[in-house]
């Protein structure tokens, strides 16, 4: 429940998510709003409702028979390897800047003490699609020309004063432009007589709870002390990888329930044309919106799928990112994380605070990053972050871009996944919806949530499920581990027997480690293990016997899904004949976790096999 509040026009109501994809989400509630858990009476009968031919348990706190999901206890006390230092930017000072609100270029007055008669032109950068940049004319840019090109490159040269010799400089800029300015105040309840809230998504790729509490130790102590942060100890992925991450999130549906976007299908569609992002929505409740990424070679949305058309959200610089990774190529620049004499993730922050002081008490707003580069292929770089963030944080709410301010006061240590983070946006932004088949799986943090919620009630999978289980460790050298074991890897080949011209067929190596539980009268194993020759370490979910509707059934076992079948060490340039999306036309499964291709010519044996390439 919410309780009207009286507030000025000139503040914002901002709901900001700071969240890790992995198990952890923060929330920084930025409104006074006291949300109270509804005092009816709670009826203690378990309700069977029916939503097509799907039934689901509407459980409440009333309720003690019912297993009431324990959550894990992580060890923080590990020690971490040598924090490496974050290397200084090869360009020292940028020779000009823009202003991130009149967007004036202006010379560096101390690069002018050392340069003299400098000279400047810059040509505009534009997005084609996801994939491909057009490259416009270059133009005299003189020292207070207004440039309102969202990407522009730069190239000057002039005389170093102390020399005389001639010097160059060129860099690649970034900035949040709004072509259509609304003078107006434009917020309000709308005709129901909601007021709508802004809201922000900060994500961080492949970063666990662990990692970010040792690694980003000034951010985390920051929202430890600060009034109105909340941890959601209990949110819970649903899939494997970022697409399963983000999908839920942004639409409320998974892949699999979603028209195909995919590059190696034929008849897949442009994600905008196949997804129902909230965005699409919100637009027409006249929000604006921003979404920032990095990384496009392996982009959420375009590594395998086709990218975004037409309706991307309002500031979507992905060819900022594009041709950053081109231009660098082309140049051979050294891989400094920066882009001129700033680090990349900083530059994103900044986006973000342009896009606040821009639209601040002028139009609603859906603010979404999701970065990559420091933290996919390891966390050895996450702690170069920490300043950046704590600084956006705080400097954000000291300078009121956050105005107002919710206070969020329940299912804080409850099941949760992405899915309720989507019911929470629409329920903030007024533009709640009955999603087909959702089984109650999405649920607004404002709403009631059951202490007795399951994965099986959100659809996750047991293989990703949070919940601890009373495991039970088996010897790996029994009989009956290794027949487990052994179905596991047979599982996996079968999923590459498609593509069996490309794909080698794999053994089973070595066992790692094996569980045993008994999950409501069924018998489950967990187990982890090595197979060769690719030396793969994997880890599913085995049930025992025959299960109907399941994807890998013998005799004796089954395994729900290939998509309960994960690889946990990196695979590197191991599947590089099923990795390039869109070469294989018809191709439909994502083969990289499953496929050892057969090795290139290039490639040494050895490198390829312990991903030293």
């Amino acid at each position: 429940m919410i309780r009207k509040i009286r507030r000025k026009k000139s503040k914002l109501l901002t709901w900001a998510f700071l969240f890790f994809v992995a198990n952890y989400i923060l929330l920084k509630t930025t409104s006074k709003i006291n949300l109270k858990t509804n005092k009816s009476k709670i009826d203690s009968k378990i309700n069977k409702e029916t939503v097509g031919e799907q039934t689901f348990k509407k459980l409440d706190e009333g309720k003690t028979n019912f297993e009431v999901c324990q959550l894990p206890k992580l060890n923080y006390g590990l020690p971490l390897e040598d924090l490496k230092p974050m290397p200084k930017c090869t360009v020292e000072r940028n020779w000009g800047n823009v202003d991130s609100l009149d967007h004036k270029w202006t010379l560096d007055k101390e690069i002018q003490t050392r340069i003299d008669s400098i000279r400047c032109k810059y040509r505009r950068v534009e997005r084609i699609d996801d994939f491909k940049v057009n490259l416009g004319s270059f133009n005299e840019l003189k020292d207070g020309d207004i440039v309102r090109d969202d990407v522009f490159e730069v190239e000057c040269d002039g005389k170093n004063k102390s020399n005389g010799n001639q010097v160059k400089f060129d860099n690649l800029y970034v900035q949040v432009v709004n072509n259509n300015p609304k003078d107006k105040f434009n917020i309000g309840k709308d005709s129901s007589g909601c007021f709508p809230y802004n809201v922000m998504l900060l994500s961080y790729d492949s970063v666990s709870r662990v990692s970010f509490v040792k690694r980003l130790t000034k951010t985390f102590d920051f929202i430890k002390n600060t009034e109105n942060f909340f941890i959601l100890t209990g949110y819970n992925i649903v899939g494997d990888g970022t697409p399963q991450a983000l999908i839920p999130l942004f639409t409320g549906y998974t892949e699999e329930e979603l028209p195909s976007a995919l590059k190696n299908d034929p008849n897949g569609k442009y994600v905008d044309e196949a997804y129902p992002f909230i965005w699409k929505e919100l637009h027409k409740k006249n929000f604006t919106s921003i979404y920032l990424d990095d990384w496009p070679q392996v982009g959420a949305f375009s590594y395998r799928m086709r990218g975004f058309k037409n309706h991307a959200p309002k500031h979507y610089p992905k060819h900022y990112q594009l041709y950053m990774m081109q231009r660098n190529r082309r140049l051979k620049k050294s891989n400094d994380f920066c882009n001129g004499d700033t680090k990349r993730h900083k530059i994103m922050m900044n986006l973000l605070t342009s896009f606040k002081q821009l639209y601040r008490n002028r139009q609603s707003n859906l603010a979404i990053m999701h970065y990559v580069e420091n933290s996919h292929d390891s966390n050895d770089h996450l702690h170069w972050l920490d300043d950046d963030i704590f600084e956006f944080l705080n400097n954000g709410f000291r300078e009121h871009l956050f105005d107002d301010t919710i206070i969020f006061l329940n299912n804080l240590a409850k099941l949760t996944s992405p899915f309720d983070i989507h019911a929470t946006v629409r329920d903030l932004t007024c533009s709640k919806k009955e999603i087909k088949n959702d089984r109650q799986r999405s649920i607004s943090l404002f709403g009631k949530i059951s202490i007795y919620r399951s994965c099986e009630d959100i659809g996750i999978a047991e293989h990703f499920c949070t919940c601890v289980r009373d495991w039970k460790s088996k010897n790996i050298n029994t009989k009956e581990i290794k027949e487990v074991a052994e179905f596991a890897v047979e599982s996996i080949n079968s999923v590459s027997s498609s593509k069996r011209d490309l794909c080698q067929v794999l053994g089973l190596k070595k066992i790692i480690s094996a569980e045993k539980l008994d999950l409501d009268g069924k018998v489950v194993y967990r187990v982890s293990f090595i197979t060769y020759p690719n030396n793969g370490i994997y880890e599913t979910i085995v049930y025992q016997g025959k299960n109907e509707g399941f994807e890998f059934i013998s005799d004796n076992f089954s395994i729900k899904s290939k998509n309960d079948i994960s690889r946990i060490d990196s695979y590197g340039e191991q599947p590089w004949c099923v990795a390039k999306f869109g070469s294989n036309p018809g191709l439909m499964l994502d083969l990289r976790k499953f496929c050892f291709c057969y090795i290139k010519k290039k490639f040494n044996l050895f490198c390829v096999i312990f991903n030293s390439c």
